[in-house]
């Protein structure tokens, strides 16, 4: 009975990786633009002050170039992929995985959190 319900928990931890991984592809897909989008809000933001003042565009560039470059969220989707990797490959073998499959799921959380906080701001 352990051994039955094991591969039905096994298939369905599979299922579920699956399904994050597709929705990874479509977050990815549409992260391309992130960085040029939250330099378009902050440009919208700050433009009327900027319009009254005379600003130096390089020191402007500058400025916003930080925050901008902190929303991308290229290196966490990278993280989250071969976290799903190696979940597909832990799941798919034999023998205990309790304390690895707990470390990778942590893992997995904090990139699809980090994900999540940078991009909650466009």
């Amino acid at each position: 009975m352990r051994a039955v319900e094991g591969h039905e928990l096994q298939k369905e931890m599979l299922a579920r990786v699956e399904r994050i991984r597709s929705q990874v592809e479509i977050i990815e897909s549409g992260s391309g633009g992130i960085v040029a989008a939250y330099r378009d809000k902050l440009r919208a933001r700050i433009s009327e002050p900027l319009d009254k003042n005379n600003v130096d565009e390089a020191r402007l560039a500058q400025e916003v170039a930080y925050p901008a470059e902190r929303s991308d969220i290229t290196e966490e989707i990278t993280r989250l992929k071969s976290h799903l990797i190696q979940l597909s490959e832990l799941l798919g073998g034999d023998g205990e995985i309790g304390k690895k499959l707990d470390f990778l799921l942590q893992e997995t959380n904090r990139e699809a959190n980090t994900i999540l906080s940078k991009s909650a701001e466009l």
